[in-house]
């Protein structure tokens, strides 16, 4: 499948992500915190448009340093398949 990274290189303080866009059936998204401070991948973030959201598929936020989504376009998210705390 198609892929890209995304090195995440701007907070100064602990942030989250809601969602992506550009989600196409299959394309993964690799994102790489550099910073010193702590990511969260907000599962089915209300204040992301739907068809952009992320699904942790564990019902709770991700805290992470490191992940992969993958997107699905039958269910209409980004998926979590892999992350490193």
């Amino acid at each position: 499948p198609a892929s890209s990274s995304l090195l995440v290189a701007g907070p100064s303080a602990a942030f989250n992500i809601g969602g992506l866009t550009g989600g196409t059936d299959g394309l993964e998204c690799e994102l790489i915190n550099t910073t010193a401070h702590q990511m969260t991948l907000n599962n089915e973030d209300a204040s992301s448009t739907a068809g952009n959201r992320i699904t942790t598929d564990t019902g709770g936020n991700l805290n992470c340093k490191h992940a992969v989504l993958r997107y699905d376009a039958t269910a209409s998210r980004w998926r979590v398949i892999s992350f490193r705390t």
